[in-house]
């Protein structure tokens, strides 16, 4: 269960992505011990091999992105969401096929972060604000990241009281 701001939020843009003509909606997930930021390393032989990026994929046919985000989470890193407190625009993509792209970002808090198990990537971090230029992370990921460590800068009220909380 999320809050209606929130779900009006993620509607809003759905909404848009559907008006834009996206074909696949995407969601990073931005994983937080204190106030660094989770980053994870994709493997050299995959696609954008050696860049790193957020933890997330792709939203499986009818599932919800607030679903997607929990499976995400669990199926690359190992930790549980139990907290999800805002949604914000990525950007878009093209995939291998070309069809539009859009990735949503999520900032999450989670059980713990010492239970890491990393499936999909190599390497992890946790990187402070600081650290985003020494990262090896394409165009779109680095505004991301940015945005993120905004979002979480401007609403630290929202961390205090969450708008997601699992039972």
């Amino acid at each position: 269960m999320i809050s209606a701001e929130l779900q009006k939020k993620l509607d809003k843009y759905l909404s848009e992505a559907d008006t834009d003509g996206v074909k696949k909606i995407c969601v990073g997930v931005g994983v937080w011990k204190e106030d660094r930021l989770m980053i994870v390393r994709r493997l050299p032989d995959d696609f954008l091999g050696g860049y790193w990026e957020l933890p997330g994929g792709g939203v499986d046919g009818e599932e919800d992105p607030i679903e997607s985000v929990i499976r995400e989470t669990k199926e690359e890193t190992g930790l549980t969401v139990t907290q999800i407190s805002d949604v914000r625009f990525g950007f878009d993509y093209r995939d291998e096929l070309q069809n539009l792209t859009r990735q949503l970002n999520f900032n999450v808090i989670v059980s713990e972060t010492d239970s890491l198990h990393l499936t999909e990537h190599d390497s992890y971090q946790f990187i402070s604000l600081k650290d985003v230029e020494k990262i090896f992370l394409t165009n779109e990921m680095k505004k991301s990241i940015l945005d993120l460590f905004q979002a979480r800068s401007d609403s630290r009220l929202i961390f205090i009281n969450p708008i997601f909380q699992a039972d």
